[in-house]
Parts: C-alpha cells; sequence; structure tokens
C-alpha cells in the first residue's frame, strides 16, 4: 500500500536530493526518498542478522574480520 506523507528535511540535505533526481538516479523525489528508507531498512534488518550471528556463533575476530574485507574488496 502507498502512503503519502509529509517530512521535514535540511534545506541542504533536500537540494542534494533533488540533485540527484536531477542527474537521473530516481526517476522522482518520491522515488529517491523511498529507495533511501528502503536501504534503512535493509540496513537495520542486516544488523539484526548479525547480532543474531554474534549471539549464535560468537564475535568475528581481528583475523576473520581482515580476511572479509580482503575478499570484499573494503
Amino acid at each position: 500500500m502507498i502512503e503519502r506523507f509529509s517530512a521535514t528535511a535540511k534545506g541542504e540535505t533536500l537540494a542534494t536530493a533533488r540533485r540527484r533526481v536531477a542527474e537521473g538516479l530516481a526517476p522522482s523525489l518520491s522515488a529517491y526518498i523511498q529507495r533511501a528508507l528502503d536501504n534503512e531498512n535493509m540496513a537495520r534488518t542486516l544488523d539484526d542478522l548479525l547480532r543474531e550471528l554474534d549471539a549464535e556463533f560468537g564475535q568475528a575476530t581481528q583475523h576473520e574480520k581482515a580476511w572479509a574485507r580482503d575478499v570484499l574488496g573494503l
């Protein structure tokens, strides 16, 4: 279901979002904001998953983290 809402944002933040739309990164400001909200929700879901994995298997060692960064190219 799509709902309409009103939001307040800093002028600089809104100007950046409008520039991104003008650059073709989204078809509209609404679509840009929707994607940002979706990305935030996905990040939260991934954070929850990582916490669950830490609880089940323990936290990754520095060696494991370094390996993951290397494999991911970070």
